[in-house]
């Protein structure tokens, strides 16, 4: 039994109960990577409170609610815009959205039976903590709102070798969009007129990045199609590089039309009963630990929605819309786009954009990924990912082996001398518990840290560092910028740019990166901090890459790596075989995939 504890979920929480965490009489629990890393020694963490049958009830029960709650027939109807459900929109930032709030409300179950305590001190848990007679609970504060995850947006700034982001809300972010986009399309790129008469076929492509799809770009607009960006999330043009190739290939840019269609809201739903049942895990109902932040969440999302709905239906009445491609379908836009497209028989391809761990942790992630197609065809790499879609109940006929088109530039390349070390790093799995343990991001900046040292100790090879371009819920930003000098770093930058400066790739965690080196005949070492089962993935059980998995290891196996010029060259020739068999038309991929999409018009 403990006398008093304090629940801690961010460095706000620790300065808002500053006396209490000096108290050390006090026991404190943090919830979070960034309160345990400013307390260290001094707290525990909530996994701690975790055992195997609490960790898999968390992971199994918040897919469940993810791709079910909005399917209860006592709020289902209340929930659609045009016959689209709200909830199937959002699946994807729902996900970690639930799996943070179901850790919380789990984790202070836990703790408590655990503990037995008396006191109970919170800022932002509060919400978490559920009425007791036999617990006095100080809360220190009322409301704890996450939100979404992309409810605010990171925007990178590079300055010299460093990048430095800010954040901004995602309704400032897409009113500046939509400023710029509009700038760009009216002086130096040629509108797109949907009341002009052509005999040309019209390819919509949704968030494509035009510098990792510019032959595949090139490809379809020399089949005298025309080309028409829609990217509502990201800008067409980032830099001058991409405007040269929408001017050279004769792209076209279109914006969402304004709609605004009325709506009364949804404030009256949230009151339904039918929610205290939706929101229960193992018998107790956590509704009212999160009704108000899930009522603003979705209510923002829903105004949002109903005008990208309305957007949308406009754009594909007034816009002859042939074929789309589509980068990721299970985000938002992608699936309103979609929705909307297959009532009017628009076919539609969606692009294997990235590698797919194939080990079976991961197949019951299957629905919220964009590789398994529902109604759209896929255009995969290669026989692997074909056999894997096929073995989880995707059909033949909805799959088109074409190659990766982002990809040709990679085996078209002429190989450059460098004498550097690439250090990828990649995102962890942010929607289950590995991959969000406090243990695994300590175990990540161990090993970025000791990597740092260790390449300089044993080699003489130069160090580059090229960190995620989009936005993670885990910024390693802080750790690599206790970095030792000399080191370059690189975000925004296009990683086959990347590439070109190094001789030797280290991916921290699972990546596509791995297969990019591969491609490139560059040894490979991938770093696995999370205990995902990505060693049984067909990539890392080839011997194409040196798997390191617990830090004892480390040094011993860099020094071979980087030293042991045999191993090198084994690791390049089995690097190869993998390429073979990960994909088929090396450097006409964008070429094939245009042959297919004209069988589809």
């Amino acid at each position: 039994m403990t006398d008093t504890i304090v629940l801690l979920d961010g460095i706000s929480d620790v300065k808002k109960l500053e006396k209490y965490v000096k108290d050390h009489n006090i026991k404190k629990i943090c919830f979070d990577y960034s309160s345990y890393r400013y307390l260290r020694s001094s707290c525990s963490i909530v996994e701690e409170y975790f055992d195997e049958k609490s960790r898999n009830l968390l992971d199994n029960f918040v897919i469940e609610l993810t791709t079910g709650w909005y399917k209860n027939k006592k709020i289902a109807n209340s929930l659609e815009i045009q016959g689209v459900n709200i909830g199937y929109l959002l699946e994807l930032e729902l996900l970690p959205y639930f799996f943070h709030k179901l850790k919380r409300f789990i984790g202070v179950l836990n703790v408590i039976k655990k503990e037995e305590p008396k006191r109970i001190i919170t800022a932002s848990l509060g919400n978490f903590v559920l009425p007791t007679d036999k617990i006095e609970h100080l809360n220190h504060s009322t409301h704890s709102d996450n939100g979404l995850f992309y409810d605010n947006i990171e925007i990178p700034i590079c300055i010299g070798s460093r990048t430095k982001t800010i954040k901004i809300s995602r309704e400032k972010y897409q009113s500046i969009k939509k400023i710029v986009d509009s700038i760009i399309s009216s002086f130096f790129i040629k509108k797109f007129d949907p009341a002009k008469k052509t005999n040309r076929k019209n390819i919509l492509l949704m968030e494509f990045n035009p510098e990792n799809y510019f032959d595949l770009i090139r490809a379809l607009a020399n089949q005298k199609h025309n080309v028409i960006l829609l990217n509502q999330r990201r800008p067409v043009i980032t830099n001058l590089s991409s405007l040269k190739i929408v001017r050279s290939t004769g792209c076209k840019i279109c914006q969402m039309p304004k709609a605004v269609p009325a709506s009364q809201g949804l404030s009256y739903l949230w009151s339904n009963k039918a929610f205290e049942e939706i929101f229960s895990v193992d018998g107790r109902s956590f509704w009212n630990c999160i009704r108000v932040d899930f009522a603003n969440v979705i209510e923002k999302r829903y105004f949002e929605i109903i005008h990208k709905v309305a957007g949308a239906e406009s754009l594909l009445n007034n816009v002859r819309v042939d074929l789309i491609l589509d980068w990721a379908h299970t985000a938002t836009e992608e699936k309103i786009i979609s929705s909307l497209a297959h009532a009017k028989n628009i076919p539609i391809i969606t692009l294997q954009h990235g590698s797919y761990p194939t080990n079976e942790n991961f197949s019951k992630y299957l629905p919220l990924q964009p590789i398994i197609p529902s109604e759209n065809k896929i255009a995969v790499w290669g026989d692997i990912m074909k056999n894997y879609i096929v073995k989880h109940g995707g059909s033949n006929d909805s799959i088109i082996i074409s190659g990766s088109p982002k990809h040709d530039k990679f085996f078209k390349n002429e190989k450059k001398k460098s004498n550097a070390v690439l250090i990828v790093v990649s995102e962890l799995y942010h929607s289950n518990f590995e991959g969000t343990d406090t243990r695994i991001f300590e175990r990540l900046d161990r090993y970025v840290m000791q990597l740092l040292i260790l390449v300089r100790k044993l080699s003489d090879k130069g160090i580059i560092v090229k960190l995620r371009p989009s936005q993670t819920p885990y910024d390693i930003q802080a750790t690599i910028d206790m970095r030792p000098p000399n080191i370059s770093v690189y975000k925004t930058q296009d990683i086959y740019d990347v590439m070109q400066m190094c001789d030797t790739v280290i991916s921290m965690n699972f990546s596509t990166a791995v297969l990019d080196a591969m491609i490139l005949d560059k040894p490979t070492m991938t770093i696995l901090p999370e205990k995902q089962g990505y060693e049984q993935d067909v990539i890392m059980k080839s011997d194409a890459t040196v798997t390191v998995s617990n830090m004892e290891e480390l040094e011993s196996k860099l020094k071979e790596f980087l030293t042991d010029e045999d191993l090198r060259q084994k690791l390049v020739k089995n690097g190869q075989k993998i390429v073979q068999e990960y994909f088929t038309n090396h450097g006409k991929a964008s070429a094939e995939l245009a042959r297919e999409i004209n069988l589809h018009l």
